[in-house]
């Protein structure tokens, strides 16, 4: 449950498993199939040389195209 101010409450569906597409920061290809990646922002994630932060998210396990992979986040979400 995600609490706003006292006449506002909002509710949030959390994933800890499963394979979600996503944007690519950077150019995205067969090779990046493996690859660990790591958050961006909300709706994109990149390789570690690419981020601030280096939040690790999940491994991308389909190349979709250049701009968008699909990253299975078995493993890596509480």
């Amino acid at each position: 449950q995600v609490t706003g101010n006292s006449s506002d409450t909002e509710y949030a569906e959390l994933y800890q498993k499963g394979d979600f597409e996503f944007a690519f920061s950077g150019t995205a290809s067969k090779l990046t199939v493996g690859s660990a990646v790591y958050i961006v922002d909300d709706q994109t994630v990149g390789l570690v040389a690419t981020t601030t932060d280096d939040i690790a998210c999940g491994k991308v396990v389909a190349y979709v195209s250049a701009t968008k992979v699909r990253v299975r986040i078995d493993g890596y979400a509480f």
